[in-house]
């Protein structure tokens, strides 16, 4: 009697079994040094801010059928939120990410003391289901000027949604540092066991 293997299951195009080639790709983008750089990071900020003020219908259409949300409600807690944090990081994140330099102890001098912020890696974002675009793009800027690789995990909650930010993420950010990952709760814990930075 022959065995029926199972399929994979599909997301996104990609089957289950490829999220772990999905992330020792983003590992190996991010062990390139490409991610940071702060004018990689300024433009992937520009084009998160882009991806969002361009495609203000598409996402208040897409917000409309998951949540049941008006266009303003859509504009006000998703898109504008967003898209001014993208901005606001774009503008700033040179001086984020300058060294710091501390006062030592006088058990310590001469010495030299600061403090200078290193990206993690690779990250995983799981983004909420009732405010889909501010909770999954809204950690991604926090992610993109800290100069990480980035798993993107939409809600399967908002399938709209989810849709549409796998649709806009390849098409405005580095599709080899920011991956869009859709699918359940299964998928989520595929993810999770990868070992994110």
């Amino acid at each position: 009697m022959a065995t029926e293997s199972a399929a994979p299951v599909q997301i996104d195009g990609h089957s289950v079994s490829d999220i772990p080639t999905i992330v020792r790709r983003l590992r190996q983008t991010f062990a390139t040094g490409r991610t940071r750089s702060i004018e990689w990071r300024k433009e992937q900020l520009r084009a998160l801010e882009r991806l969002i003020s361009e495609n203000e219908a598409a996402i208040a259409t897409a917000l409309g059928q998951d949540l049941g949300r008006k266009p303003f409600e859509a504009w006000l807690v998703d898109t504008a939120i967003t898209a001014a944090e993208a901005a606001y990081a774009a503008k700033h994140v040179g001086r984020w990410v300058r060294r710091k330099y501390r006062l030592l102890e006088l058990s310590q001098l001469p010495g030299r003391g600061w403090v200078e912020y290193e990206p993690y890696g690779t990250v995983l974002i799981i983004g909420a289901w009732n405010f889909p675009f501010n909770l999954t793009l809204g950690p991604l800027v926090g992610a993109i000027a800290a100069g990480n690789t980035v798993v993107l995990k939409p809600s399967e909650i908002s399938p709209a949604s989810s849709r549409l930010m796998a649709e806009l993420v390849p098409r405005y950010l580095d599709p080899s540092a920011i991956e869009v990952v859709e699918g359940d709760g299964a998928v989520s814990q595929e993810l999770i066991a990868q070992g994110f930075d």
